[in-house]
């Protein structure tokens, strides 16, 4: 199965737009009770210099 960089740039915008709307219908309603922050960190290994920090 092949696709185009079109139609895969089209699905991944309608995908994060139906997320955002999703998640500003839950908000509204108030649903966000037991909700916990969740973080990341990414960094490049590539662009490490062994400094340890």
């Amino acid at each position: 199965m092949t696709i185009d960089r079109r139609k895969f740039l089209a699905g991944t915008a309608l995908g994060a737009v139906t997320a955002v709307f999703l998640d500003k219908q839950e908000a509204k309603a108030g649903n966000v009770s037991g909700y916990k922050a969740r973080f990341a960190m990414i960094f490049d290994q590539n662009k490490c210099v062994g400094c340890g920090a």
